[in-house]
């Protein structure tokens, strides 16, 4: 998913504009870390609970994260 996507959708809800390019960013970051280091394909769901906006993203790796 493109940034513009994640910006367009929390915008059409009425989230803030801070909060929405803290969420894009996020999201950035995630989707890329899942596709550097995990396993196509990848997933992204976000929703709206109240204030809150839940990223969630998932990758088909079989193994868990580990700190370097």
């Amino acid at each position: 998913m493109k940034p513009a996507a994640v910006t367009s959708y929390l915008t059409e809800r009425g989230v803030h504009d801070s909060l929405v390019l803290d969420a894009t960013l996020a999201t950035s970051e995630l989707v890329t870390n899942a596709l550097l280091h995990g396993q196509a394909p990848v997933e992204l769901r976000m929703r709206i609970e109240g204030a809150d906006v839940l990223i969630e993203v998932r990758d088909r790796a079989t193994y868990q994260p580990r700190k370097l």
